[in-house]
């Protein structure tokens, strides 16, 4: 297929000969794809020559320019992010004087790609697995956060989306990687993201504070906690019975049974502990309840004792 604007020109006004008029039409839609040219626009250029590329589907241009940009925009998507994925890739227009709508719509399209990039802290950061050291020099592997850089932001956002600026010589949109001002200005919009925001990362299914269980692994909205299963956990039904808490409270009972307690309270006291990391969410918010008890108690006091000095 031709490399050269002045080839694809003469496909568009003259067409190609028999046997290779379906590979040149997509070829001619994918160059114009790749200048900025929208669907309808690709159709209304060669709905103009009626001896051009688009003759043969004359009857059916708009129908098959679509499936042609699908193609390309696929095609596209797929060599930035790795994979094809099902939603549509954006499309940014650069233009000076607009970097506040620039940033938004690369914001947008960074959300839409589905990476897992959150807010924490007044930052912008990502979970990698990395190699940590553990006791008795042994060697394993846990999640970190990590800032996100610019240059690493800059990556991803033009993974996200197709970036376009215009070209005043060639009078067409050209691609371009995610400026620097985008990404440096929105790293610089802490406190505006819309990234989702992050509490911590588990290893482990948790109860969250309504007492209901996450399994699922990834990002839980809920409570911002990232679950990355350290390995693989058994499912939990939806309603256990008193036979299956005897059952995993004898699991758990097995799991210290040869330490040498010195009372049953002491056991008590170390299945507590265990207990206690598997529902902290939930007795932290027991903890808030009763510590607003105490305020009203004391609110009340105070209420009282001031009412009778007058």
């Amino acid at each position: 297929m031709p490399q050269d604007t002045q080839s694809y020109d003469d496909l568009i006004r003259n067409g190609a000969p028999d046997g290779q008029r379906s590979e040149a039409f997509q070829s001619v839609v994918w160059h114009l794809a790749g200048q900025g040219w929208t669907v309808e626009a690709i159709a209304d250029e060669l709905a103009k020559h009626s001896t051009g590329i688009g003759a043969k589907y004359a009857d059916r241009l708009i129908e098959e320019v679509t499936r042609s940009f699908e193609k390309w925009r696929i095609h596209k998507r797929k060599g930035a992010t790795g994979h094809e994925g099902d939603t549509p890739w954006p499309t940014i227009k650069v233009i000076k004087g607009e970097l506040p709508r620039v940033v938004n719509e690369a914001e947008a399209a960074l959300i839409d790609l589905g990476r897992e990039i959150y807010q924490r802290g007044g930052q912008i950061v990502r979970p990698v697995l990395q190699r940590l050291r553990a006791s008795d020099d042994r060697k394993t592997q846990g999640w970190q956060l990590i800032p996100v850089t610019a240059p690493d932001l800059g990556l991803t956002l033009t993974c996200a989306a197709h970036f376009l600026k215009y070209d005043m010589r060639g009078r067409n949109w050209v691609p371009m990687d995610a400026p620097d001002n985008v990404t440096e200005t929105y790293l610089a919009s802490a406190g505006r993201w819309k990234l989702p925001v992050l509490t911590g990362i588990t290893g482990a299914p948790f109860l969250r504070p309504d007492n209901s269980l996450c399994e699922v692994p990834g990002y839980d909205a809920a409570t911002g906690l990232l679950y990355k299963p350290a390995c693989t956990f058994p499912p939990v039904t939806a309603k256990p019975t008193k036979e299956d808490a005897k059952a995993a409270l004898e699991l758990l009972e097995s799991l210290i049974g040869t330490f040498p307690f010195i009372t049953p309270a002491d056991r008590t006291v170390a299945l507590a502990a265990i207990l206690t990391a598997l529902d902290r969410h939930s007795i932290w918010k027991v903890r808030r309840c009763l510590r607003s008890q105490r305020r009203l108690r004391a609110q009340a006091s105070r209420s009282l004792s001031t009412s009778c000095r007058f």
